[in-house]
């Protein structure tokens, strides 16, 4: 991605030169073993992290403390979190129990057990059926209302790692076969069984609205594809290594995905766009995962942090428009080197007022880019 830089000390401090990276607004350090799941409550005010040292931790959004600890409970790595609809409770799974959480830390019950370890945890968006996805040849539901097992999904040769709910009847399910393969669940029929990754099926994300779901893969590759299609509509590429999560933003429109080669990128899904790449995580990228209104979005290594991050209009504006900006700003007076006989005090106030030049620019040349967002459909295929 370009990003721009100029000559002259006002330039150099309002403007990110070239090989500035874009940090974290906060780096959250209470596990002690690789985080391997995130998930937001649906209200955006909190985020809860699982992680290989056998724990969840709640964390408060905007202080970043952590709000409880979830412990006790599982005997190996907590591979899997998600919150209730209703945002009273959070589900964690990973050697071969579920637990259901009181937002307050506390346990509440078991949910259920599976033969072998779970990987990942989906939640219908009714908040009627819990999915698990297992290293089992079958993915679990759950009937959440009466604490019941529903129903194994039979169908994969391998292991089935990775679920995600199309709606409060389907499923899509990700196996290490290399296959997905999206279920009638109160039938537990097979609705579709598509091909066309090289490698396992980490991680699933799904847009209801729009039946849109993304797959990651050990290929290195990530997938979109729309349910009924035979074929997957758009394959995105840029990682060196397997991806290994997935998240869309909540119209669809961009994408996250995080690596075992320690970068997470930023696409437009209708593009396959690389808006930005993030890098400088340590020990691969396990989980990334956007907040409720995709302001926010939270990273999970190895290395035991969870690292927040802002989807910042000038991600955008600098894609789409760096040339155009940097003949702008160069053009304003408030932009000019210091003046030879500019006092102190002067100069201190026209750094205030490029400040705010510099603002104003970008959200001008943000809103021509949400025009063209509006004309992008994710689901075309191109």
């Amino acid at each position: 991605m370009i990003r721009i830089g100029f000559s002259g000390i006002l330039l150099s401090i309002f403007l990110q030169v070239v090989s500035q990276e874009v940090q974290p607004v906060a780096v959250l350090s209470k596990h002690t073993g690789a985080v391997t799941s995130l998930g937001w409550s649906p209200d955006g005010t909190l985020l809860v992290s699982g992680s290989e040292d056998k724990t969840a931790v709640i964390w408060e959004k905007d202080s970043w403390e952590p709000a409880a600890v979830l412990s006790g409970a599982h005997v190996r790595s907590v591979m899997a979190v998600v919150f209730s609809a209703d945002e009273q409770k959070i589900y964690t799974g990973g050697d071969r129990t579920i637990i259901a959480w009181n937002t307050d830390g506390t346990k509440d019950k078991a949910i259920g057990t599976t033969v072998v370890d779970i990987w990942s945890l989906s939640l219908a968006p009714g908040g009627k059926y819990l999915a698990a996805g297992t290293f089992e040849k079958k993915a679990h539901i759950y009937d959440l209302l009466t604490g019941a097992h529903f129903r194994a999904l039979e169908g994969h040769e391998k292991s089935v790692l990775a679920v995600a709910w199309l709606d409060d009847n389907r499923l899509v399910s990700g196996s290490l076969d290399e296959t997905v393969r999206i279920w009638d669940v109160p039938t537990g029929r097979v609705l579709q069984a598509l091909t066309g990754h090289g490698g396992n099926i980490y991680s699933i994300a799904a847009h209801p609205a729009t039946g849109l779901f993304a797959t990651a893969s050990r290929d290195n590759s990530v997938r979109l594809w729309q349910a009924g299609k035979g074929k997957s509509i758009r394959t995105f590429t840029g990682h060196d290594q397997a991806v290994m999560s997935v998240s869309l933003s909540p119209d669809a429109k961009w994408m996250l995905t995080g690596s075992f080669d320690n970068t997470v990128i930023l696409w437009e899904t209708a593009n396959a766009n690389k808006i930005y790449t993030f890098s400088g995580f340590e020990k691969g990228v396990n989980a990334v995962a956007f907040n409720p209104d995709a302001t926010l979005f939270a990273v999970g290594s190895g290395d035991g942090k969870v690292r927040m991050f802002e989807a910042g209009k000038n991600l955008f504006v600098d894609f789409y428009f760096a040339a155009e900006v940097e003949k702008e700003l160069a053009a304003m007076p408030e932009f000019a080197p210091r003046g030879k006989d500019e006092s102190k005090q002067d100069y201190k106030a026209r750094q205030a007022r490029a400040y705010v030049a510099k603002q104003e620019v970008y959200n001008r040349y943000y809103a021509k880019y949400l025009e063209i967002l509006k004309q992008q459909d994710p689901a075309q295929e191109k």
